[in-house]
């Protein structure tokens, strides 16, 4: 069974002890030095301050002749005989030791009350990412998008018409866990919405219409966003209707759905993006002004 077991109870305070516990730990079990190990300083209070990994148990006090990241180097400086040193292992691989480090890493970096000092996130297929995230853009869980981030992005592409994207049974059905194709979630997110009053006012006057649309999925604080494309708006005129005033969304010509790099970032909660309750999702619009209207049941989402 893996664990943590300490090296350091609270960090050597010397030069001395220094080279003690690296010595120490150099010299430990012979058969360490040919293992995978991952290691862990704290502060005394317990907070994770630097995850590492390495071949040897005597890895984690290499840093204490100087590491090669500038920021946790300075760190060690100043917390002379206030940290603690955790290692787990063996572990049978360089791959599980990936796998350990890099899920440590995506678990801790993105709270903003730790301070964590790991510059390179690890390796992508082992971080945590958001459910419903393309493995390569694991990465963007810690890059939450609140009032500041989408009012730039509002800026830069004009309004943005968020919608609804819920993970029930649907022809283009959107299953987290199993990711559809891009091609196919495009059409999700293109609707059919509620659009007909919108509609006549962004074909008479294209610079209303909404620059961007972003699916989301998820409620509450949970939000990711799962895909964001180019909106055409030349092509209001020929949007495909169905019943009543339900029309598709007109995009640009695909050129993937990461459109100002919103895919897999997360929406913070004081964003307030909410969604009616009714049986039916909707989109919202969100603008320099703000959103433009309050959540309404008769937007029908697909």
């Amino acid at each position: 069974m893996l664990s943590w077991r300490w090296i350091g109870t609270a960090g050597p305070s010397s030069a001395v002890e220094q080279a003690g516990l690296k010595l120490s730990l150099h010299s430990n079990n012979p058969r360490m030095s040919d293992q995978h190990f991952v290691y862990v300083y704290r502060d005394l209070d317990g907070n994770p301050i630097y995850f590492g990994q390495g071949f040897g148990a005597a890895r984690p006090a290499d840093h204490l002749g100087g590491s090669h990241n500038p920021e946790f180097a300075e760190w060690l400086s100043r917390n002379v005989g206030r940290y603690r040193l955790q290692v787990m292992g063996p572990l049978g691989s360089k791959q599980m030791a990936d796998a350990v480090e890099t899920a440590l890493i995506s678990a801790c970096k993105p709270a903003s009350d730790l301070k964590l000092m790991n510059v390179q996130p690890g390796v992508g297929k082992f971080m945590f990412r958001s459910y419903g995230v393309p493995e390569d853009l694991s990465s963007r869980i810690a890059e939450p998008l609140g009032h500041k981030e989408l009012r730039e992005v509002v800026r830069q592409f004009g309004p943005i018409m968020f919608v609804m994207v819920h993970q029930r049974e649907h022809p283009l059905r959107f299953d987290p866990a199993r990711l559809p194709e891009d091609s196919v979630i495009r059409e999700r997110i293109r609707g059919w919405w509620q659009l007909g009053k919108y509609r006549q006012q962004w074909i008479k006057d294209r610079n209303q219409s909404p620059g961007l649309l972003v699916g989301i999925t998820g409620v509450g604080g949970s939000q990711i966003v799962i895909a964001a494309a180019k909106i055409d708006a030349d092509g209001w005129p020929q949007s495909q209707r169905i019943d009543g005033n339900l029309y598709q969304v007109p995009l640009l010509p695909s050129d993937g759905l990461d459109a100002a790099g919103l895919r897999g970032r997360p929406i913070q909660s004081d964003f307030h993006l909410k969604f009616d309750r009714a049986r039916y999702g909707h989109f919202r619009i969100f603008g320099s002004g703000g959103f433009s209207h309050e959540p309404s049941s008769a937007c029908r989402s697909v």
